[in-house]
Formats: C-alpha cells, structure tokens, sequence
C-alpha cells in the first residue's frame, strides 16, 4: 500500500483529501503529493512564500497559483489562502484545464507517464512559454524521448534557455525532481 506520511506534516494531515481528489481527477496522487510538498509544504499561503524561486508574485494556496493563472481559471485568488478545499480543486483545475492541455501540445510525452507529469509540473515551474522553448530546441537535438534525455539537452545548454526564455533549466529541472522525489512513494 501508499506510505502513510510524508516529511511534510501539514501535507500528511491533507493525504485524505488528495486522494479523494486524485481519484476524481486522474491527477496522480504522487504528483498532488509532491507538488504541494515542494511549492508550499502543505501551507495556505497568505503571501508569497519563500521557496526555490522565491517569488514576489502572491502565489496563494497549497499549489501556489500566481494571481494571473487564478484569473484565467475564473478563481477568487484571497480565497485560495484561506478554503483548504477550495485550494486544493484550485490545484486541480489549474493541472487538469491549464497544465495537462499544454503538455498534450508538445507531444513528446505518453499521456499519464511519469514522464508526461514531469512535463506537466515543469509548464507550471518554467512557465509554458520557456518550456515550448526548450522542448522546440530538444526535438531539433533528437533529445525529447525521455525526461532525463531533455533534462540533459537543457542543462547542456542552460546559457541559451536563460537568454531565450529567462528561465535557468539548472535550477528548475531539479526542482521537478525533487517533487518526484518526493512524490513517487505515493504514485507517480
């Protein structure tokens, strides 16, 4: 069976939410899991929180969605920091309308993969716009077969993505590892 906690307390005490939620959504519960582990330890943001990108930009809720993503899904972004509910079908909104439809776009990943999610969580970590990028240089490369094949090809040439994309690919393609790191004892 599933671990029973995570490192994360405040995560362990939502692992029955999550898994509800997963089940409905077909959202990985490790990627639910990980996700929220790594971008807000299972706290309701009610400002930006300090973290490996350690943003200015009043991320909000479990899943930490800027106040730009809570609009274009028609969200009351103040009420991401204080509905653990709320938050969490926030979460699962934003993967499932914004997140899933633009990994499906670049085609280099089997839907529902590992491979696929990582791709998924790194639209959300990157933005859609670095991540097209990197992935239009790695499909000219022959690197997009597997996630360590375009990790590899991004890192390779991280001073060419930060010019273009101004988004460092050292610094956001561990962090996905980290969330499956994390993530993968839950199912991933």
């Amino acid at each position: 069976g599933l671990p029973a906690a995570t490192r994360y307390k405040l995560v362990n005490a939502l692992l029955p939410e999550l898994q509800k939620a997963s089940a409905s959504s077909g959202i990985p519960l490790g990627l639910l899991v990980g996700w929220i582990s790594k971008e807000s330890a299972g706290k309701l943001a009610t400002k930006p929180q300090p973290g490996p990108g350690d943003t200015k930009l009043d991320e909000r809720g479990y899943f930490q969605l800027h106040p730009e993503e809570s609009a274009s899904l028609g969200l009351d972004h103040q009420r991401l920091s204080v509905d653990p509910r709320y938050s969490i079908d926030a979460g699962l909104r934003l993967i499932g309308l914004k997140y899933m439809p633009r990994t499906d776009k670049l085609n280099i990943a089997p839907k529902g993969s590992t491979y696929y999610w990582k791709v998924v969580k790194l639209g959300h970590t990157m933005g859609s716009g670095a991540v097209q990028k990197i992935v239009d240089g790695a499909k000219a490369a022959g690197a997009t077969g597997s996630w360590e094949s375009l990790k590899k090809h991004a890192i390779d040439n991280d001073a060419k993505y930060l010019s273009l994309a101004k988004h460092s690919p050292k610094k956001w393609f561990p962090l996905v590892d980290k969330v499956y790191e994390v993530g993968v004892p839950f199912g991933f």
